[in-house]
């Protein structure tokens, strides 16, 4: 995951640093926090599947969608079609069919369901985000700055996940 951030904020920042585009503050600051909010997604996410099993973590996953889809009604003024609440029913009752478990009657595990709503949560932050900021700028602008707060958590994240392997290697 902080690879992969890496990465990201390398790209972002080459594409940043090219097409010199400079955003308001309030720009920025939807970016830097839809960035942030992508990697802690993607922290929880694994988080969520060391501790459930990957065939019940990687479907209920899709409900970010569903977070999306509420944002983007109240933020943007979003109207939906039959076929887009027929979408997220599927989507949902799916979700429970997968979360469910017949033996227990019980959905997921406490902290892997807590961790997973985190994740779909903050997913769905990062998307808007984005969303919002291709209202004034190209896509590869509005992907590019979130990449930048990105790493804004993850250099603390990688500080501290160095300090715990230097700790186990000793």
């Amino acid at each position: 995951v902080l690879v992969n951030a890496f990465v990201k904020m390398t790209i972002g920042a080459v594409i940043v640093l090219v097409t010199r585009v400079s955003l308001t503050p309030w720009q920025l600051t939807v970016a830097v926090g839809g960035g942030a909010a992508y990697l802690v997604g993607s922290l929880f996410y694994f988080q969520a599947m060391q501790r459930e099993e990957a065939s019940r973590v990687v479907p209920v996953f899709a409900l970010w969608i569903i977070w999306a889809v509420i944002a983007a009604a109240i933020f943007f003024q979003e109207i939906f079609s039959v076929d887009i609440y027929l979408g997220i029913l599927a989507i949902i009752l799916g979700s429970f069919l997968v979360l469910w478990r017949p033996n227990s009657g019980l959905l997921f595990a406490g902290k892997a369901a807590l961790l997973m709503l985190v994740s779909t949560l903050s997913y769905a932050l990062y998307s808007m985000a984005v969303k919002y900021l291709t209202q004034f700028h190209s896509f590869w602008i509005a992907a590019a700055y979130p990449m930048l707060g990105a790493v804004a958590v993850a250099i603390p994240v990688f500080i501290n996940v160095h300090k715990e392997l230097r700790q186990v290697n000793r």
